[in-house]
């Protein structure tokens, strides 16, 4: 996001050669918000492109890793990242920021519609390189059936792996768009919301990350199938008592947009 001034009267020679400003819904209501890593949205991306454009940051654009952009929309006509054949293979597209994420407090959102994948594990965040040594990885994702969200521990895609949390979604909410947030901080272990609403936690695991979070280590989507709206990382908690603020208004934000019902 990009943090400016307004200076109201002001008048400049050569005004005509400067740059323009934007100002977007999500800019001006989330902008505000600190701690932005990656944000990513199928409403400022070119179809069949092979970069997605993060606008947490000015005009960086992240690699996909495998497949192109698709974009197909919700029931309410909000964009999609979209994936919904399984002759694909069950891949999504594979998006690679090249940003460190902050060990000790993170949060991950995603709008999603998901579908069941029979060919692999869904993930929602995964490391680049597989490993099965004692690691906490970077590591965040749905299992093919759609009847879990969970935290894992290490980086092997696979649903025997081991699991820090693990959220059992109801029968009634599995494949309902819906807004997903996973936080950690070493103050308040991990946490799982759905909709807004705390659905599971672990305040004894605050181990911190050790693998698969600095740049280049870490990838979006990993053989996930569905519709994908808005995406982001933040190297803060949400959870935590001082960003409470701010995760209330990025959960009314993205429900509003994508229709979501609390």
């Amino acid at each position: 996001m990009i943090n400016l001034q307004v200076l109201h009267g002001l008048r400049v020679a050569g005004r005509h050669h400067l740059k323009h400003v934007t100002f977007t819904p999500e800019g001006q209501t989330l902008g505000h918000i600190d701690g932005w890593n990656t944000f990513i949205d199928p409403a400022y991306c070119t179809p069949s492109a092979d970069t997605v454009c993060n606008r947490a940051l000015r005009e960086e654009e992240i690699p996909i890793n495998l497949g192109a952009i698709t974009l197909g929309s919700f029931g309410n006509g909000a964009l999609a990242f979209l994936t919904d054949d399984e002759t694909l293979g069950g891949q999504f597209i594979r998006v690679n920021p090249d940003a460190e994420v902050n060990r000790d407090a993170w949060t991950f959102f995603t709008v999603i519609e998901p579908l069941s994948n029979n060919v692999a594990p869904q993930r929602f965040i995964t490391p680049t390189t597989e490993t099965e040594a004692d690691v906490v990885a970077f590591s965040l994702g749905m299992n093919q059936s759609l009847t879990s969200l969970i935290v894992y521990e290490n980086g092997i895609v696979a649903s025997s792996q081991p699991q820090r949390l693990r959220y059992a979604v109801p029968e009634d909410r599995r494949g309902e768009r819906a807004l997903v947030e996973f936080t950690f901080s070493v103050r308040e272990g991990l946490k799982i919301f759905w909709n807004g609403e705390l659905v599971a936690e672990n305040r004894d695991d605050r181990r911190p990350l050790n693998y698969g979070y600095q740049a280049g280590e870490w990838e979006l989507f990993r053989s996930l199938r569905g519709k994908v709206g808005s995406s982001g990382v933040l190297d803060v908690d949400l959870s935590e008592p001082d960003h409470e603020g701010d995760r209330l208004t990025l959960e009314k934000f993205m429900m509003e947009k994508y229709g979501i019902n609390s």
